[in-house]
């Protein structure tokens, strides 16, 4: 936005950093957490930030030219390149192109439904580097991530000092009423029950995200923005020109700061505590560096010129920065201190004394991830997949089933192979360089930069704000329409928090003539991006766009798109009409493609889930039936609607089977139905232990044989594909254990081997929810009408009591 641009540039400018805002304020309430992206849930964040970006390739006449000896182009090169090629990892690994289902993964609503974000994210970088060029722009982007770290941190704090206490006190006065209204089916004594005890007393506030470590993201890189801000403005409080920041702005963002600080220490993550460690540390390593190397510089100039008034000065600097990091190493020293001896208890986290464990942890899901990559060296799991393949691979330590490998680069290597991750460090580099080069030109660059006019700073502040009011409007309105609405507690006090800050922040703008310069933007912009990559190399949350767009923000603003020296002339501007034509087409192509393919199947599944439900729930099971049958077809991918479908018919024909086991016709049709669900579910073991549980339901009222053969083939094909979970290997033996009691086993594994290796797994690791008393699985024996109701259920301990007989 420099003052050379015509109006309407200008115009289209500004209108692009209001939507921008609305994308991220969008991100922050909604930042499909967890496996939702995989599900869909970020689909129409995504195709929104497509049509922005192409919006924003014709407006901005950005085109596709080759200029490979230009590191700045490398930085719009590398991701491109890597959001393309895990673009083509997900129909590959999804079988697109296969005529038979992948020996692994192969979810291709999964694999597409994650892909569309990578290409989405790539557009906003790519996008946001040159929306930023402007100084105020940046400074105005900073002032909207502090605003919405105060959001955050703001709903933590009420979560973890509020609305905790109060879910605890609900817990334990009705669980079961609990559980039945956040619809999880956890049964009193299994291990889903106990994990949920755990999390909800021992897993810290989440705020509007899923998990807490990913909520730590933002805010650790939300405390480090905060304290970049409040270095840069100290010394300027000194002067008496239009300079000084106010002062109701830097008590603004320090008050910010303490709250994401304290929010960030409620979320107990290690690895976002750390991170801001690990960064304050070494940014100020930094400056004692440069101010040392500074200061040589000017002692030889002193001693060659014989001016020992100059060759003093630049010592006593040394002296206050080498004092500055010895304070900070000291505090640093002590605050680990305090986390390691008084860890277990503060504000109820395990901090430093788990943080082996934790580790041990992470090095078995990225030795899992390796053993992917190297059986499947091109692409990978491919992308929404990795939890599926995952389980083939997972140590037999491991307890979790994950759903990423929780660091940024095994997450990139696991979804498209070495060539993505090659991409990714490719990125790295190439980011890094042209922050450097950029800092070295601002620091080497003598004359002040020019001052932006108050009028548009005035407009910047304007559009920044018109676009975080209209996305809290949107977000309010769409909760109230889909009554999915945020905390409203919580935000009661968050919105206003958040507003106001922006609105100190943009006020200074306006009064001040430079709020932060380029190089300091660019600084506190790239610190704090480090710090959220050191988080993202022990959590997750580098493909969840709450956290992915805070990333994405702040390394647009560190690297910073510069144009060519020959980039205003006619030429040029002719030249590359016809590649940013073809560019905005290929995006219009790739826009089709998501809202087809992607966004209205999965939006018409979700719709119809919803409806579906609430039918039955008001016992239409008819009318239920009809709505998920039109869903199964608008959907060929969906694999849940199938599922229920095939529970419906199963249960239909449960009476009529306990009356006559030949009954034909009705068996036909849940027949049917269950091929359709084995088909859709593919190779997820999870979705096929359940439809194996309907064969189960089947002979647990009638007796039928065959319908416990059909059920031990599709355990034998779920163990498969996950060797290591102790509950489907109990199952399976107890299939196998009553087959063998009809004279039906024939299987080279017998049910007292497949036990044996339950109770191994069940042992492995010394996790107490892996024991196999917490592992519910249905008896493999006849019960009669008496099952019809509901399937019997026991512990996998007492199932298995058969073993112990022998």
């Amino acid at each position: 936005m420099s003052l050379r641009e015509n109006p309407a540039d200008s115009l289209g400018r500004l209108v692009l950093l209001a939507l921008f805002c609305v994308g991220m304020v969008w991100a922050v309430y909604h930042p499909a957490d967890s496996t939702a992206v995989e599900n869909g849930d970020a689909l129409g964040l995504c195709l929104a930030l497509m049509i922005w970006g192409a919006g924003a390739t014709w407006m901005l006449r950005m085109s596709p030219t080759f200029q490979w000896r230009r590191t700045s182009w490398w930085g719009d090169a590398a991701p491109i390149m890597l959001a393309g090629w895990v673009f083509l990892s997900a129909w590959i690994t999804g079988g697109f192109f296969a005529s038979t289902q992948p020996a692994v993964g192969g979810d291709l609503r999964s694999a597409t439904n994650e892909a569309w974000w990578w290409i989405a994210g790539a557009t906003v970088f790519v996008v946001a580097r040159r929306l930023f060029q402007c100084r105020q722009a940046s400074a105005a982007a900073i002032g909207l991530l502090i605003s919405l770290g105060g959001l955050l941190a703001v709903h933590t704090l009420h979560q973890y000092f509020i609305s905790f206490p109060e879910t605890i006190r609900e817990y334990q006065n009705d669980p079961d009423g609990m559980l039945a209204k956040i619809g999880l089916d956890a049964e009193a004594g299994t291990a889903a029950r106990m994990i949920f005890e755990n999390r909800m007393r021992d897993g810290g506030p989440t705020g509007t995200f899923a998990l807490a470590n990913s909520l730590a993201g933002p805010l650790a890189m939300c405390v480090t923005l905060c304290a970049g801000v409040v270095i840069c403005w100290i010394p300027r409080y000194r002067n008496r020109d239009g300079s000084r920041p106010d002062w109701i702005g830097g008590a603004a963002v320090v008050g910010v700061m303490v709250l994401t600080l304290i929010a960030l220490l409620t979320t107990g993550s290690r690895s976002g505590v750390l991170s801001v460690m690990v960064v304050a540390f070494a940014s100020l390593g930094i400056v004692f560096y440069r101010k040392r190397a500074h200061s040589k510089s000017e002692r030889v100039d002193a001693i060659t010129s014989n001016d020992r008034n100059n060759h003093s000065q630049p010592v006593s600097m040394d002296r206050r920065t080498a004092t500055r990091v010895a304070v900070l190493a000291t505090a640093t020293l002590g605050v680990f201190a305090v986390l390691w001896k008084y860890g277990q208890s503060l504000l109820g986290g395990e901090w430093v004394t788990q943080a082996p464990a934790t580790i041990q942890l992470r090095s078995q899901y990225w030795r899992s991830t390796l053993g992917i990559a190297s059986d499947h060296p091109w692409f990978g799991a491919g992308p929404g997949n990795f939890q599926l393949v995952y389980q083939k691979y997972r140590d037999v330590r491991a307890h979790e089933l994950i759903a990423e490998p929780h660091n940024f680069f095994f997450e990139t290597l696991a979804c498209g192979g070495w060539i993505a991750a090659g991409l990714l460090v490719l990125f790295l580099i190439a980011g890094t360089l042209v922050y450097r080069r950029a800092s070295r030109t601002s620091e080497l660059s003598l004359p002040e930069p020019a001052k932006v006019s108050n009028g548009e700073r005035v407009r910047i502040a304007i559009a920044v704000g018109i676009g975080t009011v209209l996305a809290f409007m949107a977000v309010w309105y769409m909760g109230i329409v889909t009554g999915n609405l945020p905390d409203f507690d919580a935000h009661l006090l968050a919105v206003p928090i958040a507003i106001s800050t922006l609105a100190i922040w943009l006020y200074a703008m306006h009064e001040t003539s430079e709020l932060l310069t380029d190089n300091q933007c660019r600084n506190i912009a790239a610190a704090s991006a480090a710090t959220g990559l050191t988080h993202l190399c022990f959590s997750g949350g580098w493909t969840v766009p709450g956290v992915s767009m805070f990333l994405i923000a702040l390394a647009a603003i560190a690297a910073k798109w510069t144009p060519p020296e020959n980039a205003e002339t006619p030429n040029r501007q002719a030249n590359t009409f016809i590649p940013r034509v073809a560019t905005v087409g290929l995006m219009g192509v790739l826009i089709m493609v998501s809202y087809f393919f992607s966004y209205r199947p999965v939006r018409r599944s979700d719709a119809a889930l919803s409806n579906a439900t609430m039918l039955a729930s008001t016992n239409r099971g008819a009318a239920a039936t009809t709505v998920l049958k039109e869903a199964l077809r608008s959907d060929p991918l969906n694999s849940d609607i199938a599922i229920w479908l095939s529970t419906i018919d199963n249960q239909e024909l449960l009476p009529s089977l306990a009356r006559n086991p030949s009954t034909t016709r009705q068996r036909k049709i849940a027949d049917a139905s269950i091929d359709e669900a084995v088909r859709r579910s593919g190779n997820d073991p999870v979705r096929l232990r359940a439809i194996a549980e309907l064969l189960l339901h089947r002979y647990q009222v009638a007796g039928v044989v065959d319908d416990l053969v059909a059920a031990n083939e599709i355990l034998d094909r779920a163990r498969e594909l996950s060797p290591t979970h102790e509950a489907i290997t109990a199952q399976q033996a107890a299939v196998l254990h009553e087959l063998e009691q009809n004279n039906k086993g024939a299987e080279l594994t017998t049910s007292k081997e497949l036990a044996e290796r339950a109770r191994m797994l069940a042992s492995s690791g010394g996790v107490i929810t892996r024991v196999l008393d917490l592992q519910p699985i249905m008896p493999a024996k006849v019960f009669g009408a008496r099952a019809i109701e509901r399937p019997v259920r026991q512990s996998a301990e007492k199932v298995l009591k058969w073993e112990d007989a022998k």
